[in-house]
């Protein structure tokens, strides 16, 4: 929920290089117990994961000006695979819409180079997948909180 990288346009909606904050309209997520693998590994337990997020940033973004603003919106889905209470995985699917506006207040007509840090005004709304894959670290290369 808290990356988007477009080129060399960074427009991390919740946390950003020029530290404005966005806000996470909805974060909504539950879990439901599918399956006990006790059969293959005692202690496995796997769980479908299913929720929706919501974040959102006006002008407040890095380098934003008048009119421009990100809003993304995913519905997710997956699993996690637990051994007792350790996560030993972790696969999320989302998809969603996707909406950007960057350097609004530029004209169309604008010589493009002229308007860098992204290189050229966004006007975009279209249909995003985004996917999450998780593993533990492997213990030797693990540190106690470090």
């Amino acid at each position: 929920m808290a990356h988007a990288y477009m080129g060399v346009l960074d427009v991390q909606p919740l946390d950003n290089p020029g530290r404005s904050k966005g806000e996470l309209k909805k974060c909504d997520f539950e879990a439901q117990k599918v399956a006990s693998r006790d059969a293959l590994a005692p202690g496995v337990t796997l769980w479908r994961v299913e929720g929706e997020s919501e974040v959102f940033i006006d002008e407040r973004m890095a380098n934003g000006g008048p009119g421009d603003m990100h809003e993304v919106k995913l519905k997710w889905h997956g699993f996690i695979e637990m051994d007792g209470d350790r996560v030993t995985r972790l696969v999320l699917s989302a998809g969603g819409k996707e909406k950007l506006k960057f350097q609004s207040a530029h004209g169309k007509e604008e010589n493009l180079v002229a308007s860098l840090l992204g290189g050229h005004r966004i006007d975009m709304e279209c249909g995003v997948r985004y996917g999450i894959i998780g593993e533990p670290v492997p213990t030797k290369k693990a540190r106690d909180g470090k």
